[in-house]
């Protein structure tokens, strides 16, 4: 990412997700959150993985004036080899995932009518557009962090339905 492009705003906004990240990450090291490391180290290798920590997986987000970091220590996931299913074949076929994401937006942000025609769908829970946005979001990031996805999946293919946690 090339950090000279962003936006002011957004460029503080990706810092204090990184502070947010560099702040949480101590807590999940085996030295009891003692370890001091520099903002080089939090470099992401993949979708969700820093070349620094490989045992831990992240979901970073931010929006103007805030941000968040989510962390977990990685457990063995199913090893799967399913190139040609669908999305929720995968899923289905994979019992004991254990994957993080978040993602959080201001409430009143407004999403645009075209991006909620790009995002939902027909099936979805009704609830308002920023909601929707944030869910698909955070379950994109999850997914992703899976490692069993491309991103050549769409949020119109995640369907929020409605579940009781």
């Amino acid at each position: 990412m090339n950090l000279n492009r962003l936006h002011p705003q957004r460029l503080q906004s990706f810092y204090l997700s990184r502070l947010a990240l560099k702040k949480t990450i101590p807590f999940f090291l085996d030295d009891g959150g003692h370890k001091t490391f520099s903002v080089d180290q939090l470099q992401m290798k993949s979708y969700g993985k820093l070349v620094s920590f490989p045992e831990l997986s992240i979901s970073l987000t931010h929006t103007h004036g805030a941000a968040a970091a989510a962390v977990r220590k990685n457990s063995s996931l199913i090893e799967t080899n399913h190139e040609n299913q669908s999305l929720f074949q995968k899923l289905d076929s994979t019992k004991t995932i254990q994957t993080l994401g978040i993602d959080m937006e201001h409430k009143t942000r407004v999403v645009n009518q075209a991006v909620m025609e790009k995002i939902s769908h027909p099936l979805d829970l009704h609830i308002g557009p920023i909601e929707n946005w944030c869910l698909k979001e955070a379950i994109y990031k999850c997914l992703m962090n899976t490692e069993l996805f491309d991103q050549s999946f769409y949020f119109k293919d995640i369907q929020l339905k409605d579940r009781t946690w």
